[in-house]
């Protein structure tokens, strides 16, 4: 056995010094490949965790669309079949159509569309609405479309319904049944039947005109001659009755205005 030296003890302490140092580096790489692999552990059960998510709330959006697609078309279908109920011209009969359910957010009549039917409000309210903007309201016995009726022309405004409505159709059978009949039971109604139709030819012809219109009574005096008729009658007189007058007091101002500006 050697002697043991200054030399011997500094040259073991050295190899001690480097076993500790690589112990530690071990150590050292041994903690940073655990880190990495509870690293890439992590990730991977993110990952799968967020694709999950994804593909739940893929899922769930393709079923909202497809109830919603699904919902939209019913509606659509809803609708199709009460517009096509609404503007039916049932030529077997010569009787307005059957009471009409209208939900709110409905239109009966649209702008700029093809008519020739007039309605009669048995319950509720409805916004008229021109160009997308509200201009007027309407709500029980008020009757709207009487021009397409008449002169069957174009809509000229949107109707939509406030409320859960109700409606009739006038079609142009049941006005060309009532004007040209005369079946009474006595000769007063008799009277009154022929003096109503009178009035309402008289006023369609003068909505007809294009200008040089004329009204040839008050509304008091139709008022008079329409108090024993249906009221489907009374509500179509006196829109007409209105509606003239009021061609007739725009073109009046239109004529004043024209004569001031000359």
């Amino acid at each position: 056995m050697g002697e043991i030296n200054d030399e011997r003890i500094n040259k073991l302490r050295s190899s001690i010094h480097e076993l500790r140092v690589f112990l530690n580096y071990s150590n050292s790489m041994k903690r940073r490949n655990d880190i990495k692999t509870e690293e890439k552990v992590e990730n991977k059960e993110f990952n799968k965790d967020k694709i999950l998510k994804i593909d739940l709330k893929n899922k769930s959006n393709r079923n909202d669309s497809s109830s919603k697609s699904s919902k939209l078309k019913k509606e659509k279908n809803n609708k199709k079949v009460k517009h096509e109920k609404l503007n039916k011209n049932n030529n077997s009969s010569n009787k307005t159509d059957d009471k009409v359910t209208v939900l709110p957010g409905e239109c009966v009549v649209n702008q700029g569309e093809q008519g020739k039917s007039a309605f009669l409000i048995i319950s509720g309210s409805f916004n008229v609405e021109i160009d997308k903007k509200v201009v007027g309201s309407m709500s029980t016995g008020d009757i709207f479309g009487e021009l397409s009726l008449i002169l069957g022309e174009k809509r000229k405004a949107t109707v939509r319904a406030i409320s859960g409505s109700e409606v009739v159709e006038i079609n142009p059978s049941f006005l060309k049944e009532y004007l040209l009949s005369s079946n009474t039971n006595t000769e007063k109604v008799n009277n009154s039947r022929l003096e109503t139709q009178k009035v309402i030819k008289e006023l369609s012809v003068e909505l007809g005109k294009k200008k040089n219109q004329k009204l040839s009574m008050k509304i008091d005096k139709l008022s008079e001659i329409i108090k024993d008729e249906t009221n489907i009658i009374k509500s179509l007189a006196i829109q007409l009755h209105k509606r003239l007058s009021k061609m007739i007091s725009d073109a009046e101002k239109k004529q004043k205005i024209l004569e001031m500006n000359n």
